[in-house]
C-alpha cells in the first residue's frame, strides 16, 4: 500500500513527528494489521521527548486498547494522556476526559466517572466543543438538544457514539444499537468514533 510506505518514508527521515506515527498506526489498522498499529505507537511513546507528543500517542493507545477489548489499559492509556496534555485548554485533553468517562462506566466505577465530569466543568478551559457532549454526560442537557448543537458532520459522529456508549451503559440496547449505526452512517472515518462505534457494533450486537 503507498500510503503505508510513503508514511514510513516519512519516518524514517523525521522520525520525531507524533502524529506521523498516529497516521501509521491507523493504516495498520485499517488494513487488519493491529499488532503492527500498537507497535508503531509503543516505539513512538518509548522515543517521544515531549509530554505533548506523549499526551497525543497516549490518547491512540487507549483507541486502539478499546477497540481490542483491553478496557483497563485503555482506561490507564486515557488517564495517561491526560496527565502529558496538562493543560485542559488542549484541543485533545477532554476527548481523553470523555473516553475515560466512558471507560470508568464500562469497568463499573461510574462514581469515579462522574467525579471526572463534574470536576472538569468547574474548572476553565473547556472547549466549544466537545462541551455539550460534557454537559450531556453531567445530566445537564438531554439527548434530543446535544443532537442539534451537533451541526456539523464529524460533531454528529461522535455525538452518536457517545449517545450509544451512554445507553449501552444504562443497558437500552436497541437506542444504543440505532446511536452506533447512525455514528457509522455518518461516514467520518477519520474520527476515532467512527472505529469505535463500529468495533462496539461487531462486538455487541453480532
Amino acid at each position: 500500500m503507498d500510503a503505508i510506505k510513503n508514511t514510513e518514508y516519512s519516518i524514517k527521515f523525521v522520525p520525531y513527528v507524533a502524529r506521523t506515527y498516529v497516521q501509521l498506526s491507523g493504516f495498520y489498522f485499517d488494513t487488519d494489521q493491529p499488532q503492527k498499529a500498537k507497535a508503531v505507537l509503543d516505539q513512538a511513546l518509548s522515543n517521544a521527548n515531549k509530554d505533548e507528543d506523549r499526551g497525543y500517542l497516549s490518547l491512540s493507545q487507549g483507541y486502539y486498547s478499546m477497540v481490542k477489548k483491553n478496557y483497563r489499559a485503555a482506561e490507564k492509556y486515557w488517564s495517561d494522556a491526560m496527565i502529558y496534555m496538562g493543560s485542559p485548554t488542549k484541543p485533545d485533553y477532554d476527548y481523553a476526559l470523555l473516553y475515560r468517562y466512558v471507560m470508568l462506566c464500562k469497568l463499573g466505577n461510574s462514581t469515579a466517572a462522574d467525579s471526572l465530569i463534574n470536576f472538569r466543568l468547574k474548572t476553565r478551559g473547556i472547549n466549544a466543543w466537545p462541551e455539550p457532549i460534557l454537559l450531556f454526560f453531567a445530566g445537564s442537557i438531554q439527548e434530543k438538544d446535544l443532537i442539534k448543537l451537533a451541526r456539523r458532520n464529524w460533531q454528529k459522529c461522535e455525538v452518536f457514539f457517545f449517545l450509544g456508549k451512554k445507553n449501552l451503559i444504562n443497558g437500552n440496547l436497541a437506542e444504543s444499537k440505532k446511536y452506533f449505526e447512525e455514528s457509522v452512517n455518518t461516514g467520518v472515518t477519520s474520527t476515532y468514533e467512527y472505529d469505535m462505534a463500529k468495533a462496539e457494533l461487531s462486538r455487541a450486537f453480532q
